[in-house]
C-alpha cells in the first residue's frame, strides 16, 4: 500500500511550481499517493496528484484566521501519514495535527518576518509591529514543535541557524530551482519577428521594477516590446502602470500556467529581474531569474552582492530605480549579438551543472524517507544533507 501524504496551501494556485510541479508531481512519482489540498474549483487527478478543492478568501485577514482551521478539517479527512503545509498561517493548523500525532513539515518559501516588513496593508503602525511579533511566537514554536522545517533558499541559513542553532538539524535546504524536464518540453510561443522583447514575469507589485521597465520602454520608443506575465497586487497599481506613456509598447499576457510562461520566455530575447533593494529581495534566490536562464535567456538584474556572486554568468547588472541606466544595458545588450549569445549559454550551463530541481528533488526523497519511517512523534530531526 502507498503512502499517503498531504500537501495544504490556502494561497497559492494549484498549479503552484513549487508546491505542484516539483514537490507533489516528484513525489507521485517516486511512488508516494499524494493529495494537495488547494484552492481550485473541482476534485481531480492530474499527474498522479489527487487534488482537493479549497475555497480561498477574498479577505486577507479573514483568511489568515479562518484557514488553519478549514485546512485543519480537510487535512483530517484524508488521514495521511505526513502533512507539508505551504502558508505562513498553516502552522497554526500543524500544531494541532502534532497534538493528534502526524507527522507535519512547514515549507518556509520566503523570509516571512523580513517579508511583512515590506508588505504595504501594514502600513498602520499598530498592526506593523503586532503582526511580526505574533508571528515570531509561531516561527519558534513550530521550529520546536515540527518534525521539519524546509527552507527555501540559501540565504535563510544565517537567520535560522543563529536564532534556532539548537534545532538545526530540522532544517533542509529545497532549493526552489527549475525544472529542467519540464521547461524542455515545452516549446517557444509564436512572436513577431523583428522585434526585440523583454519579459518579466512574477507578481506584479510596487517593488518589483514594473513601473521603471514601463518608464525604459517610452524611452526606448518602441525598440522594445515589454511582455508582462502575472498579476497584479493591487487595482491601484494596474491603473497606475496602464496610465504610464510607455504602456503603449507593452503586451500584458496575464496569469498564465508554467508551461505558457516557459513557452514566453523560450520567444523572448532577454528577462528582467530589476527588483527594489528591500531587505527580503537582497538576499533572495529570484526562482525566476533561474528559470530565465533554464529557457536560455539573457537576463538584467538588480545590482545586489549576493545576485553578483549567483548570477555573474548569465546576466548583467543594473541600478534597478534607474531608468536611463536600465535603457542603456538593454540597448547595449540589442546590439551586441556575442555578449547576448555567451550570456545565454553560460546561464543554461549553470542551471543544468548547480540549479537544477532535479538535483534538488533527491533531498526531498531523503528527508520524506525520515520523517515518514520515523515512529509516532519522534524527535529525531532531518539533516539538510
Amino acid at each position: 500500500m502507498k503512502t499517503r501524504i498531504c500537501h495544504l496551501t490556502s494561497v497559492h494556485h494549484v498549479t503552484d511550481p513549487r508546491i505542484f510541479l516539483k514537490e507533489c508531481v516528484s513525489l507521485a512519482r517516486a511512488g508516494y499517493e499524494v493529495f494537495l489540498v488547494a484552492p481550485h474549483f473541482r476534485e481531480e487527478t492530474v499527474d498522479g496528484v489527487h487534488i482537493i478543492p479549497f475555497k480561498r478568501f477574498d479577505n486577507r485577514f479573514l483568511r489568515m484566521l479562518c484557514s488553519p482551521f478549514l485546512m485543519l478539517k480537510s487535512a483530517l479527512k484524508l488521514r495521511a501519514e505526513m502533512y507539508h503545509l505551504h502558508d505562513p498561517e498553516l502552522q497554526i493548523a500543524g500544531f494541532l495535527l502534532k497534538l493528534l500525532g502526524r507527522r507535519v513539515v512547514f515549507d518556509s518559501h520566503e523570509m516571512v518576518l523580513m517579508d511583512l516588513g515590506d508588505k504595504y496593508y501594514l502600513k498602520n503602525g499598530v498592526m506593523k509591529r503586532l503582526i511580526p511579533a505574533v508571528y515570531r511566537l509561531v516561527e519558534a514554536l513550530a521550529v520546536r514543535c515540527l518534525d521539519g522545517y524546509v527552507l527555501a533558499e540559501d540565504g535563510y541559513r544565517e537567520y535560522f541557524f543563529a536564532k534556532y542553532r539548537r534545532y538545526s538539524h530540522k532544517f533542509v535546504f529545497l532549493r526552489n530551482y527549475p525544472a529542467l524536464r519540464l521547461i524542455d518540453s515545452v516549446s517557444p510561443a509564436s512572436r513577431e519577428d523583428g522585434t526585440f522583447v523583454a519579459v518579466y514575469a512574477g507578481k506584479l507589485s510596487w517593488n518589483r521594477g514594473i513601473k521603471e521597465l514601463i518608464q525604459v520602454a517610452e524611452i526606448m520608443k518602441g525598440a522594445i516590446e515589454v511582455n508582462l506575465i502575472g498579476q497584479w497586487e493591487n487595482d491601484a497599481l494596474e491603473r497606475e502602470c496602464r496610465a504610464l506613456p510607455g504602456w503603449r509598447y507593452v503586451r500584458f499576457l496575464g496569469f498564465l500556467p508554467p508551461q505558457d510562461v516557459y513557452g514566453h520566455m523560450k520567444a523572448s530575447d532577454i528577462g528582467v529581474c530589476n527588483l527594489y533593494p528591500v531587505s527580503n529581495y537582497m538576499v533572495s534566490l529570484p526562482v525566476k531569474a533561474l528559470e530565465y536562464m533554464a529557457c536560455g535567456l539573457p537576463m538584467v538584474m538588480s545590482d545586489f552582492p549576493v545576485w553578483r556572486r549567483m548570477f555573474t554568468s548569465g546576466a548583467v547588472f543594473v541600478d534597478p530605480l534607474d531608468v536611463d541606466a536600465i535603457a542603456g544595458t538593454i540597448t547595449r545588450l540589442m546590439q551586441d549579438g556575442d555578449m547576448l549569445a555567451s550570456l545565454k549559454a553560460r546561464g543554461r550551463r549553470l542551471v543544468e551543472t548547480e540549479m537544477s530541481w532535479e538535483i534538488e528533488e533527491k533531498k526531498l526523497m531523503e528527508m520524506y524517507d525520515k520523517i515518514v519511517k520515523r515512529p509516532g512523534n519522534g524527535a529525531a530531526g532531518v539533516d539538510d544533507g
